[in-house]
């Protein structure tokens, strides 16, 4: 199981030319997991904001406010995160920063989706 899923992070994370060529991510060696060896073409916080959109569609059986909660909240938190460690008040880690970007990322396309359908219905009732 755990050759399985080595081979599987290698080909999503490692091999993926598309995703080298396409994200944008600083690729800090030290801020990037790696597997035998080889390092992660994006961040920690990259992988798991990545790994959320995979993950995003299981959201969309939330009700609206859980999921405009849970978007508000891990944005909060990697805001939080990234500017503590951007001002030197602390170095965060890499868990951290998967964990922070995993749950913004799962939120991020269904709070999308809320948000639209809010607005269009205020504009319909108009």
């Amino acid at each position: 199981m755990k050759r399985f899923l080595e081979r599987c992070l290698i080909r999503l994370f490692i091999d993926n030319l598309m995703l080298d060529k396409y994200w944008r991510c600083h690729q800090k060696s030290e801020r990037s997991f790696s597997v035998r060896g080889r390092q992660f073409h994006i961040c920690a916080r990259c992988t798991g904001i990545l790994m959320g959109y995979l993950l995003s569609p299981v959201m969309y059986l939330a009700d609206s406010k859980i999921i405009t909660t849970t978007f508000v909240t891990f944005t909060l938190l990697m805001m939080i995160d990234g500017f503590t460690q951007l001002y030197g008040l602390r170095e965060s880690t890499n868990l951290l920063r998967f964990i922070t970007g995993l749950g913004w990322g799962i939120t991020f396309f269904p709070f999308c989706v809320v948000f639209a359908l809010k607005i269009f219905y205020l504009i319909k009732e108009c």
